[in-house]
């Protein structure tokens, strides 16, 4: 007989098509099952991959025990049947542990996000209406009304934003728009919108006119319009109608506190909110701008001290004004946010500048993810919550995360130069060189000669190894930023990186111009190292008063990183290298501990390169970075295209 013909005879004598057939019927009647309980009993998605997979690796067990016990009479276990039953199991729990390897990212940031429901946002549509409110214009015959136009088209989008129902991009990312040079198709295409919203604002006198369209961007039809006249001390009335209207004709559901807070009236004097407007329509990247915002806003809320969105605002532009501008803003910040969240713990600007401040200042990093994460449930499409939420993850040393979160952002709000900033650091955080540079060069097309798109650049640069270009970078973002002490500090640091110690001085006696070594006491640090190197005799006196103020705040349990990394700088040139070694070790165990590629090329560590020690740890931090690569390569793509489109600037 011919050996097919055989080999098909042992087939069917041990039944071995039934035994498939079978396994087959029965596997798709239990995905059927699993399918159709799946939304009623939560099934996750990482279950059901687990429990497909191991119904493949089930087939082949199944064919292996019809070869060796399908025919009758055939019982007893032999050899070659145990050992291939025992690798499929072996391979099926190889797998198993695979699928939940892949899925560990995701269920982290599930987990860290909660209620705003992280791993649904994740999907590439969430399935609400996506729809953008471009910048209204401003028909009224006073062209100084731009501010009123300007103010109106904010509101209406902060109502249509609390409408969960709706996914709404943002102001920051429709103001480019203005000019009406591109069409609705194209701008939809390049933000992400279904739906597009245009309109024009007329004031005279005391009456407000506001017309109004919805158009459909997938065919460029007007699906909805109307026009507004209402007496002026009706506007918050007029602002509430005209969200509900179009969330009405997108088919919305409003819940009823929903519709109570899109109802609510911000401020019951007209004064005050006058002035708010004013105050937004200024340039928070100028600093006289700023400073004139925030007049505007403190004569606001004196005016009416319940005016919560006043307090917010200003909460979030004194942030800013520290930040940016290095004004003394600070602790200005923190008593405006608690104020803010006080009179109304609901309202999503708040919660997020409450949020920053407390992981920001206060480094209390989960604390600042729950209000964020409390932000974003009121709010999913705020790109500020996200951006606090990002950089929240990022200090407390989970750039992964942080690169998540940003991401999901910038599908809100694409152009939020902030959110660039996080995708920046993060990348830079994991000495993803590239990546960081992509994102870098993406915020100076936002916002030319922005000065954090240019820090990302510069670090992405040492990270790279090309300290001439980190040069190149740090002296245009000390150019950008001025006074900033920021941008001064990190110049400083490529400066000393290239054994520049003139430029390096010169810098951080900007920081410190009168030789303060309490007022940046970072920037002291650097400052001693770096005289003391030259032979200056300041420097060591300096670093001495240094050194006890930060050993007083180790010994009594207030130590923070930027204290450890202080203490091994100073030990560099004034103490051992056991000291120095342990003084770095201890800044790098820091949730925001310093960074591999900082301390791979900074001279202060030198001393101490070569010891087993100091090399086991930057062995770990490789590891750690080329394992949280892994992770993002798993998820998506990471350069601005793939995350944005190639549409959006």
């Amino acid at each position: 007989m011919h050996p097919a013909a055989q080999f098909l005879r042992r087939l069917s004598r041990r039944k071995l098509v039934q035994w498939a057939s079978a396994y087959l019927v029965g596997a798709f009647g239990l995905v059927q099952v699993m399918d159709a309980l799946a939304d009623p009993l939560s099934l996750s998605g990482q279950f059901r991959q687990r429990i497909l997979f191991l119904m493949i690796m089930g087939f082949f067990v199944a064919l292996v025990l019809a070869w060796y016990h399908g025919e009758k009479g055939r019982q007893r276990l032999s050899g070659p049947e145990v050992a291939i039953v025992t690798l499929l199991l072996v391979l099926a729990g190889a797998g198993t542990r695979m699928i939940d390897g892949t899925q560990e990212i995701r269920t982290s940031a599930n987990e860290a996000i909660g209620s705003v429901e992280f791993a649904r946002l994740a999907a590439a549509g969430d399935g609400r209406p996506t729809i953008a409110v471009l910048p209204l214009t401003n028909l009224s015959a006073n062209p100084e009304n731009s501010y009123f136009a300007a103010g109106i088209h904010e509101e209406i989008l902060r109502r249509l934003s609390l409408v969960r129902a709706l996914a709404v991009i943002s102001r920051t990312s429709v103001l480019q728009y203005a000019d009406g040079v591109k069409s609705i198709p194209e701008i939809a295409a390049e933000i992400g919108a279904r739906y597009i919203v245009e309109g024009s604002v007329q004031r005279d006198g005391g009456r407000v006119n506001i017309q109004i369209q919805l158009i459909d961007a997938s065919t460029d039809r007007h699906i909805w319009a109307e026009s507004y006249t209402r007496v002026l001390d009706d506007i918050f009335e007029l602002q509430s109608e005209v969200a509900q209207a179009i969330a009405g004709a997108l088919q919305a559901a409003i819940t009823p506190e929903e519709q109570e807070r899109i109802e609510a009236r911000p401020t019951e004097n007209l004064i005050a909110y006058d002035l708010y407007l004013r105050a937004m329509e200024l340039r928070l990247d100028l600093k006289d701008d700023l400073q004139t915002a925030v007049d505007l806003l403190r004569r606001a809320t004196d005016l009416d001290p319940q005016f919560v969105l006043a307090h917010a605002t200003l909460a979030f532009f004194f942030e800013v004004g520290a930040i940016t501008h290095s004004l003394p803003f600070g602790d200005s910040a923190v008593a405006r946010a608690d104020l803010a969240v006080e009179l109304d713990p609901g309202l999503p600007i708040a919660l997020v500048i409450k949020a920053y401040t407390t992981a920001r200042r206060g480094g209390q990093y989960e604390a600042g993810r729950t209000l964020a994460n409390q932000a974003l449930a009121l709010d999913p499409s705020n790109g500020w919550a996200w951006y606090t939420l990002s950089m929240a993850s990022l200090w407390a040393g989970d750039p992964v995360l942080s690169a998540l979160e940003a991401r999901q952002g910038l599908r809100f709000d694409p152009n939020l130069i902030l959110l660039n900033h996080s995708m920046g650091y993060a990348f830079t955080r994991m000495s993803m060189s590239d990546e960081a540079a992509q994102w870098g060069n993406r915020g100076l097309t936002l916002l030319p000669n922005d000065q954090w798109s240019l820090y990302a650049l510069q670090w992405a640069s040492v990270s790279a190894g090309d300290l001439p270009a980190a040069g190149q970078y740090a002296s245009k973002m000390r150019e950008a930023g001025g006074d900033n002490p920021a941008s001064l500090f990190n110049a400083a640091e490529v400066y000393i990186m290239q054994g520049d110690w003139e430029a390096a001085e010169d810098a951080l006696r900007q920081v410190n111009p009168r030789m303060s070594w309490g007022q940046s006491p970072r920037a002291a640090a650097l400052l001693g190292w770096v005289l003391t190197r030259s032979g200056q005799p300041e420097g060591r006196e300096g670093l001495e008063a240094l050194r006890q103020s930060r050993m007083q705040r180790v010994e009594d349990g207030s130590a923070l990183i930027q204290d450890f990394g202080d203490l091994a700088v100073i030990a560099d040139v004034l103490g051992s290298e056991d000291e120095q070694l342990r003084w770095w070790l201890a800044a790098a165990q820091q949730p925001r501990g310093y960074w591999y590629y900082n301390l791979q090329s900074s001279p202060y560590v030198d001393r101490i390169r070569g010891r087993p020690e100091f090399q086991s740890w930057l062995r770990e931090t490789e590891e750690k970075q080329a394992s949280q690569r892994r992770e993002l390569a798993a998820v998506a793509d990471w350069t601005p295209d793939a995350v944005v489109g190639a549409g959006s600037r």
